[in-house]
C-alpha cells in the first residue's frame, strides 16, 4: 500500500510525439499494386519511426518506436535504421542524453529466410552465412561507436569537438554499403541489455524440423543510452499472445558521468 500510495504522489509524465522525416530509403514502394507483397499485405506509405520526449520525475527521456521492413534485406533495413542515429545525434546536441529505441527490426535474413527472395533479396543472403542477422547488426552496427557522441562527452556537451575527423563505419564499408550510409551507422552510445544470439524473440512452432527451429532468431530491440538497468523480462514464450516474444526493462535515468 504504502508503494501504491508514493506512484499516486508522483507527478504525472508528459509526452511530446513526433514523426521522423521520410526514411532516405523505402525498399518496397507499397503504392505500386502490381508488387506481390503489397496484393498480400495492402499498405499504404511506407515504415515510419516513432519519436517521443518523455518528461519524467527523473527527468526527459526520449524514446523511439519502429519497425523496420521484412520484405528486404539485411542492408536496406540497416540503412532505413541510420535514420534513428542520425536524429538521436541532433537530439544529443540539444541535450536529450538519455533515450532508448524499442521495437521490431525484423532482423530475420537468416536460417530458412535466405531461401526466400522475398525476405533475403540482397547479397548478405548467403555472404552471412554462419551468424544471424541480430549477430551481424550488433558487431557491425552496434559495436560500432561515434567517438564524438560517446556518452562520456555529455558532460561538457561536447558532441562536436575532439572527435575523429570524418569518422566512417568501416566494418559496413568493407560489405559494401554506400559511404553516406556508412559515415551514418555510428552507435552515439546505445548499449543492448539482451545477448544477439541467446535471446531468441521469434522461434515459430511451424518453422521446426524435428525439434530443430529453421527461422528463430532476435528480431524485437531494446537499446538504452545513459539509462541504468534495473531488471528486465521477457515473455509469452508459449507465443500465445503474438508469433512475438515481449521484452521488458525497468529502469533509472543514470546521474551525471
Amino acid at each position: 500500500m504504502q508503494s501504491r500510495q508514493a506512484d499516486m504522489h508522483r507527478p504525472p509524465c508528459g509526452c511530446q510525439t513526433r514523426f521522423l522525416p521520410d526514411l532516405k530509403t523505402c525498399p518496397l514502394d507499397w503504392e505500386d499494386k502490381s508488387l506481390p507483397a503489397a496484393g498480400r499485405e495492402p499498405r499504404r506509405g511506407q515504415r515510419a519511426i516513432l519519436a517521443a520526449n518523455f518528461a519524467t520525475p527523473q527527468g526527459p527521456l526520449l524514446c523511439y518506436n519502429l519497425h523496420m521492413e521484412v520484405f528486404c534485406g539485411m542492408l536496406a533495413r540497416i540503412e532505413q535504421f541510420t535514420a534513428v542515429f542520425r536524429d538521436s545525434r541532433e537530439q544529443l546536441q540539444k541535450g536529450m542524453y538519455h533515450q532508448a529505441i524499442m521495437g521490431d527490426l525484423n532482423t530475420m535474413a537468416h536460417g530458412i529466410a535466405r531461401l526466400s527472395p522475398n525476405f533475403c533479396n540482397d547479397r548478405m543472403r548467403f555472404l552471412s552465412l554462419g551468424q544471424s542477422e541480430a549477430e551481424f547488426w550488433h558487431h557491425n552496427l552496434f559495436m560500432v561507436t561515434d567517438p564524438a557522441f560517446e556518452p562520456s562527452r555529455d558532460k561538457q556537451n561536447q558532441h562536436l569537438a575532439g572527435g575523429s575527423a570524418n569518422p566512417i563505419n568501416q566494418k559496413l564499408q568493407w560489405w559494401g554499403m554506400p559511404e553516406h550510409v556508412c559515415k551514418e551507422a555510428l552507435n552515439p552510445g546505445f548499449h543492448d541489455p539482451w545477448d544477439p544470439q541467446q535471446d531468441i524473440t521469434l522461434d515459430n512452432p511451424r518453422y521446426r524440423i524435428l525439434g530443430f527451429s529453421m527461422a528463430a532468431g532476435k528480431l524485437d530491440w531494446l537499446l538504452m543510452r545513459r539509462l541504468q538497468l534495473v531488471g528486465k523480462d521477457c515473455g509469452n514464450h508459449d507465443y500465445s499472445a503474438s508469433d512475438h516474444k515481449w521484452l521488458q526493462a525497468d529502469v533509472q535515468l543514470a546521474g551525471p558521468l
